[in-house]
């Protein structure tokens, strides 16, 4: 049976309803997914519903689908888990990124550090998020997830730390992952990544001074890549949903 592709429809499903695709979904059903009209997809509105649909009509700029019945869907996880990564260099925050949302992370918070990239200008960090959502609803979607991810405005590491998160913060220095840390489904758990040189120790002490426990992974040391859906998926294993 051939794969069935989602596509996301974020202003609501209604059962006999037509959508029109943006450029980008349209785009990448007919260039990507090489689908016609005809074809089979998967509608899901971000918001734990989805539905059967069929294509009405398709090219590589715009296209439409038809809605069929309508049925909510949960696999969330059951913890509200949020990937505070560093931007570095590359292409890294965007594997880290896409493999929490995958993993099943319910936000992205991107954050400037000491020994990673500088605060872009407003143009650049424009198209920039941009693309971040783009990949971001593309690891939704290869993920089967219900609910879109929230990808938020990069902050610099201080005024997040003032927001007084509660999370953990990984460095080498700290001590191992509690087995038991303070997980509550609804109240959201941050976990910090540094950028390819790691924390300095002023942001090590400044996370200190707001209340974060300082914590590492094991004996060896992670790309930044790697280091926070490791994270993740270790507290959801703790929970019960791994």
């Amino acid at each position: 049976m051939a794969h069935i592709p989602r596509v996301l429809c974020p202003h609501g499903l209604i059962p006999g309803g037509e959508v029109q695709l943006d450029s980008d979904r349209a785009h990448h059903l007919y260039t990507v997914m090489r689908r016609r009209a005809g074809d089979a997809v998967r509608a899901w509105d971000g918001q734990g519903q989805e539905a059967d649909a069929a294509i009405i009509q398709l090219d590589h700029r715009k296209g439409s689908i038809r809605i069929a019945d309508v049925e909510s869907c949960d696999r969330e996880s059951p913890l509200s888990l949020v990937l505070v990564q560093a931007v570095g260099r590359g292409d890294r925050f965007d594997d880290a990124m896409i493999a929490a949302v995958e993993v099943g992370a319910t936000a992205i918070q991107p954050i400037w550090t000491e020994f990673g990239l500088p605060a872009m200008k407003a143009e650049r960090m424009d198209k920039k998020l941009r693309s971040w959502q783009i990949q971001l609803l593309g690891a939704a979607e290869q993920a089967e997830r219900s609910r879109l991810p929230d990808l938020r405005a990069p902050l610099s590491l201080r005024d997040w730390l003032a927001q007084r998160p509660h999370g953990v913060f990984l460095h080498p220095t700290g001590a191992a992952l509690p087995r038991s840390p303070a997980l509550a489904p609804r109240q959201e758990f941050h976990v910090a990544v540094g950028p390819e040189g790691g924390f300095s120790e002023n942001e090590v002490q400044l996370a200190q001074q707001a209340g974060l426990p300082i914590c590492q992974l094991g004996p060896r040391i992670l790309r930044m890549e790697h280091a926070g859906p490791l994270a993740l998926a270790v507290l959801q294993a703790f929970a019960g949903d791994y």
